[in-house]
């Protein structure tokens, strides 16, 4: 995942090992709302979406607080970042 902060909004980018771009999305700091722009087309349903904007904003709440770890236990899902900052 890529991440970039511009005041109150965080526009991010989740991808895999091969580049192929997963999801876009941005998070409203404020609102603590997620926007996804765009899904690849086999997790473009409707209660996929739903997991993921739930499980995005709690993993980027996690991050300003410095976990690197979030477990969504509903669904099994464990999410796991190496955090590395480029300028």
């Amino acid at each position: 995942m890529v991440l970039k902060s511009e005041d109150e909004t965080v526009k991010g980018c989740l991808f895999n090992e091969f580049g192929i771009t997963a999801l876009d999305f941005t998070y409203d700091r404020r609102k603590e709302k997620v926007k996804l722009h765009s899904v690849m087309k086999m997790m473009d349903r409707w209660y996929i979406r739903r997991v993921l904007r739930h499980d995005l904003r709690e993993v980027l709440k996690r991050l300003e607080q410095g976990d690197t770890i979030y477990e969504n236990t509903r669904y099994k899902i464990t999410y796991k970042f190496t955090p590395t900052i480029y300028n």
